[in-house]
């Protein structure tokens, strides 16, 4: 279900959808309260909605949930303020994009929410973590990381790639990638996405 109160963005995004092998469009909305009529009837998989629909812009995420609690929900929004992005995860939403992402971020996005995944824009990452006051350090969270452990999560919540990462700390991919597998391990978590929300409930 696309949910969005400008006709020619869902046109663009019904035909990212639509490109997918495994996700077609059902349904159509401009409105959240058209989209909560139409949620149940139409029984969609994934739901691709605007934050700016309602007065409190988490309000359509928090009662689409409430109806259909395996819904899973993508927020395409213009709106990037900290807030925003973490009150839509709080609210119940799998995964974050700007409106100025391109069709391959936005069909990644789709493709890690099909595998049960979660997904966050690395440029939301940034932003998030930008905008934010300086994360408390915890030290029963972070007793267990190495130096190096830590400096690699630090790259990852700034929105680096494992490839990025490699060049600034000049080390190779494969011993990036066995850190960010400890993170996970340490963490709990098996996505960067889960780990970068996990890493941003320890904040002031």
């Amino acid at each position: 279900m696309l949910v969005d109160d400008h006709p020619i963005f869902r046109v663009g995004l019904r035909t990212i959808v639509d490109s997918h092998p495994l996700l077609r469009v059902v349904a159509e909305c401009s409105t959240a309260e058209e989209a909560l009529l139409k949620l149940e009837p139409c029984s969609p998989d994934i739901m691709i909605t605007d934050l700016c629909l309602t007065a409190s812009r988490l309000d359509l995420i928090e009662q689409a949930k409430k109806l259909v609690p395996s819904l899973q929900i993508t927020v395409v929004s213009a709106q990037n303020h900290s807030e925003d992005v973490l009150g839509a995860f709080e609210k119940g939403a799998t995964a974050y994009l700007t409106k100025n992402s391109s069709q391959e971020e936005v069909l990644r996005a789709l493709g890690e929410i099909v595998q049960g995944r979660s997904f966050l824009d690395a440029k939301i990452a940034h932003l998030v973590f930008t905008q934010m006051r300086k994360p408390k350090v915890n030290e029963s969270e972070y007793a267990n990381l190495s130096p190096r452990e830590q400096e690699v999560l630090k790259r990852l919540q700034l929105g680096h790639t494992p490839k990025e990462i490699a060049e600034i700390l000049h080390l190779s991919l494969s011993t990036v990638k066995t850190h960010v597998r400890n993170l996970y391990r340490k963490y709990e978590v098996s996505t960067r996405t889960q780990l970068i929300l996990k890493a941003l409930e320890i904040r002031e």
